[in-house]
């Protein structure tokens, strides 16, 4: 089941890439490459995915290929509203140019579970889409692209968590730099969703790829919560009950205020039970360990606390 692939991924710099990679690298006998837009221990190839040049040396490179796992984006709705012509060209032009390297690939894009935003929540792959910025708008473009390939997989994440020594880029490291610099947090109570671990969401991946699957999946845990119960949980599983997190509102970019989702179809397809938030809390606490903020959780609150009395 799991040797004799390979894998394509790009955007390898960041942190769902890299860790896709690492994990089918430990858990697979895949052959896995790699591209990002500079060195790093995931990367294979150094590519812009935006350059006709650059694409058609990919295709050409890696045109045995079983599968493209594109994780590549612009990703912060921040970015894509300062510069909504790079954003536009990278999250759904290059999306569809790359797609069309790889006609006999399985092709499979990371999406956003952002694109719900129905009062009730809890959205299926047949609830009707509904954007409320660039950046969503984008990634939906982008799904469209994807979708013309006839081996398509749109994954539609909640957010994804997990510990990172190389990217920063996901809610988790958001939250360590602010209690390490000793800032107060300040979380959104009004906006729900479904926070999901990295490695649960690789581990889909690799079902998803060795099955042979096809069409639109929802990841996410089990549960609903808001922002502001996400990051109290897990100040609370690491020791920092001391650590306040500030009740907020959202900021100013237009969000989906319950884009929660249900995740059954992937489950039922691959035949396997997302653990319950709390075990990923678990998973999270123990990748943490001898790392930057688990093996001095506790010294690193209490400095945070100083600093803020001052």
């Amino acid at each position: 089941m799991h040797t004799g692939k390979t894998i394509l991924i790009t955007g390898a710099n960041g942190f769902v890439g890299s860790r896709l990679s690492r994990y089918l690298h430990e858990h697979t006998g895949w052959t896995v490459r790699g591209i990002g837009r500079r060195p790093g221990p995931c990367v294979d190839t150094v590519a812009d995915i935006t350059r006709d040049r650059d694409l058609e040396e990919i295709g050409s490179r890696f045109a045995d290929v079983d599968a493209v796992i594109h994780t590549a984006a612009v990703s912060r709705p921040y970015d894509c509203d300062a510069d909504p012509d790079t954003c536009r060209k990278v999250n759904v032009q290059a999306t569809g140019d790359l797609a069309t390297q790889f006609p006999d690939a399985a092709f499979l894009f990371f999406s956003t579970y952002a694109v719900y935003n129905r009062k009730e929540g809890s959205s299926t792959e047949e609830t009707p889409v509904a954007p409320t910025n660039l950046y969503i708008a984008t990634k939906l473009g982008g799904e469209g692209q994807v979708a013309r390939s006839p081996n398509h997989v749109i994954l539609r994440p909640s957010v994804i968590f997990g510990y990172s020594t190389t990217a920063h880029d996901n809610y988790f490291m958001t939250l360590l730099r602010a209690v390490r610099e000793g800032r107060e947090m300040v979380s959104p109570a009004d906006q729900f969703f479904n926070p999901v671990h990295v490695e649960v969401v690789s581990r889909l991946v690799r079902d998803v790829i060795a099955l042979g699957l096809s069409g639109v999946f929802n990841i996410g845990c089990n549960e609903q919560m808001s922002k502001y119960e996400f990051n109290r949980a897990v100040l609370d599983r690491f020791g920092l009950q001391s650590v306040p997190v500030k009740c907020g509102s959202t900021d100013g970019i237009p969000r989906p205020m319950n884009a929660t989702i249900s995740s059954e179809k992937i489950q039922r397809a691959v035949g396997y039970r997302i653990p319950s938030f709390p075990e990923m809390l678990d998973m999270l606490f123990a990748e943490c360990q001898g790392l930057e903020w688990g093996a001095d959780a506790r010294s690193v609150a209490e400095g945070s606390m100083g600093k803020m009395k001052r």
